[in-house]
């Protein structure tokens, strides 16, 4: 006798599905930081440096390319919003993930300007553009998938806690490709330029076709699937995102992300790695000066990590609201002795400062995670979390890519 739906998904651990919705996440975000230094120490010198004379305008250019995969995101959110709202959740995210494989590979893979020209700076863009497509469509998916599982399951006052343990994928990802990056640096010493940059990226590449075997073989949402079962499915999940009053939330909803990516991508992104590869930083710890930014960053995430956690427990305690709102002043509050710690060049004092950051912003980060999702319901959730998140990433990633470098080299450095 077949076993009911009901029997089948409950035999679906909720860990099970969080590492599988996590490790999603986990990739795109290693991928972030790993990008996030190329783009301040390598693709200036082998992509860019040969068009121009100028190493400040070389700079630039790599940080433009780096932010065309924020540009994607929405894009992303919308097409793998619509497949996962109609189709499914575990296979869209699988897609997502194939995706990925092929952009952060392709990335690794890739032949200097020194050996194929011009061709090597459009690789590189149209891979920045489907990676930016492909993270578009993880974390709607992702924190849907979790969500619906967690509610399934009888988890519902644990929903944020359940977000934030997802969620802790991002900065531990981040982490861990700053180390991963530190690693290559040392280990390839005089061929760093030429090979070692890229085992990061050869690593993520395996990191993310593991991830989609894995999605592909797991269950999909029970909640997604009685919306298919009841004939709910919508025709055009993005239209019901912004209709009515539902417009005004998913833009509410986008402006809290863009400011939880803002100070992500300020204290983990090509900004802060350059500042620190150019600072006379005379004490690096014991690893090299060339390696420390890496090293420095990615030890901060992982000290950081946790605060998504606890931001979970607090978003289940006092209301998501209310923790978001704690998050933010205790951001506001840390930021000037942050930028503090890194003037003083104190390596102690800029893995602390940065930890600290790191920590008291992904308090709201990870709650984020729940509270986008819970905003809409199953039949276009998919789409609504996607599309709130990545038009804040949008937005965030512009001003922490874009805007924010501008400023600072108007002003001299």
């Amino acid at each position: 006798m077949e076993p009911s739906p009901h029997d089948v998904f409950g035999k679906v651990s909720l860990n099970k599905v969080l590492a599988a919705a996590g490790i999603g996440t986990f990739v795109d975000f290693y991928e972030f930081y790993v990008s996030s230094t190329a783009a301040a120490v390598v693709w200036p010198i082998i992509f860019f440096g040969p068009l121009t004379s100028s190493k400040s305008f070389a700079i630039v250019l790599s940080f433009l390319t780096f932010t065309v995969s924020y540009l994607a995101r929405p894009i992303g959110a919308f097409i793998f919003g619509h497949l996962g709202d109609k189709m499914g959740r575990t296979s869209t995210l699988g897609l997502a993930l194939i995706l990925t494989f092929v952009s952060v590979l392709g990335t690794g893979l890739l032949p200097p300007y020194a050996q194929i020209g011009i061709l090597a700076v459009a690789l590189l863009i149209l891979f920045r553009l489907l990676l930016g497509i492909s993270l578009g469509g993880e974390w709607g998916g992702a924190t849907s998938w979790v969500l619906e599982y967690a509610e399934y399951k009888g988890r519902s006052n644990r929903r944020a806690f359940y977000g934030g343990l997802l969620d802790f994928a991002i900065p531990s990802g981040v982490g861990v490709g700053g180390l991963a990056f530190a690693i290559s640096a040392v280990v390839s010493g005089s061929s760093f330029l030429t090979f070692g940059w890229r085992i990061p990226y050869l690593a993520g590449a395996v990191i993310a076709i593991v991830g989609a075997i894995i999605r592909f073989r797991m269950l999909d949402s029970p909640m997604f699937k009685k919306v298919q079962t009841e004939r709910q499915v919508v025709r055009i999940p993005a239209a019901e995102v912004f209709r009515g009053k539902r417009a005004l939330i998913t833009l509410g909803a986008a402006e809290i992300y863009a400011y939880a990516l803002i100070v992500n991508v300020l204290v983990g992104g090509p900004v802060a790695i350059l500042y620190l590869s150019q600072a006379p930083i005379h004490d690096t710890l014991g690893v090299p000066p060339p390696a420390f930014p890496s090293f420095a960053i990615g030890l901060a995430n992982i000290i950081g990590a946790v605060g998504t956690i606890i931001g979970g427990i607090l978003g289940d305690k006092i209301g998501r609201k209310y923790a978001i709102l704690a998050s933010l002043a205790l951001v506001l509050a840390i930021y000037y002795p942050y930028v503090l710690a890194m003037g003083s060049l104190n390596p102690y004092a800029i893995i602390i400062g940065s930890g600290i950051l790191i920590l008291v912003d992904v308090l709201g980060t990870g709650l984020v995670a729940s509270w986008l999702p819970e905003l809409f319901p199953t039949k276009f959730r998919y789409s609504g979390a996607g599309l709130a998140a990545e038009i804040g990433g949008l937005i965030g990633g512009l001003i922490a890519t874009f805007f924010a470098p501008s400023l600072v080299a108007s002003y001299s450095g």
